[in-house]
């Protein structure tokens, strides 16, 4: 990564700097359907590898929601599917592959080895990969404290390439089983994914973003032992 420890990422991202960096990163029309014009740029394999999961523009976009939540050091929290665009140095990933973008150990796969209650999950371009959704969903439940943080990006139903089944399975990358978009439902092949959370979750923030994305902060509700 870019940045040789959090400090500077984090310095970096409350930057003007990084702001001049993704400047291009506007919303394209009144749903944010449509990529920004650096696209290409930003999702480089030298911008994928240097700026993790902040070369997102939705990412961009909500910075200043995610940025206190995932810096706050009294706080642990695990990054879903992160292993080719890390969120942060210092995070426990959750994912298939066997070691991340920075080539070090991917200790665990499943959301259910994790050993440890957290705080928050985050979850960039990962949910649509796994085939049963509502299991995942509720794996995310169980290892979150009541009243912890799930952020997700999202593929939108907008972006056609990013539909289910639209690509076969191709190195690590499983196929999309699954096609997002924000109720009412489209039709009955795609998902609206924040009705679906929230048998599970009070959502914050639900919207359509910067390059095809749907962005969702939520929090787990409430159990009673």
């Amino acid at each position: 990564m870019k940045f040789k420890d959090d400090c500077c990422l984090s310095n970096y991202l409350l930057s003007n700097e990084y702001a001049y960096d993704m400047k291009y990163c506007t919303v394209d029309d009144n749903a944010g359907h449509k990529r920004s014009g650096d696209y290409a740029r930003r999702h480089s394999e030298q911008y994928r590898k240097g700026y993790g999961i902040w070369r997102w523009s939705s990412i961009f976009l909500h910075r200043s929601q995610i940025i206190p939540i995932i810096f706050d050091d009294s706080k642990q929290g695990v990054d879903f599917g992160g292993a080719e665009g890390l969120l942060r140095h210092n995070i426990d990933i959750i994912d298939i592959q066997d070691t991340d973008v920075m080539d070090r150990p991917v200790k665990y796969h499943k959301l259910s080895e994790y050993p440890h209650k957290v705080d928050f999950i985050f979850s960039s371009h990962a949910l649509e990969h796994m085939k049963d959704i509502a299991s995942c969903i509720t794996d995310m439940a169980n290892i979150l404290k009541n009243n912890g943080t799930l952020i997700l990006n999202l593929p939108s139903y907008t972006c056609n390439r990013w539909h289910a089944g639209a690509f076969p399975d191709v190195l690590h990358y499983p196929q999309h089983y699954h096609t997002f978009c924000l109720s009412p439902a489209k039709n009955k092949h795609i998902i609206p994914i924040d009705t679906l959370l929230k048998q599970q979750f009070i959502i914050d923030t639900a919207e359509y973003s910067g390059d095809n994305c749907i962005i969702i902060i939520c929090h787990k509700k409430q159990t009673i032992k």
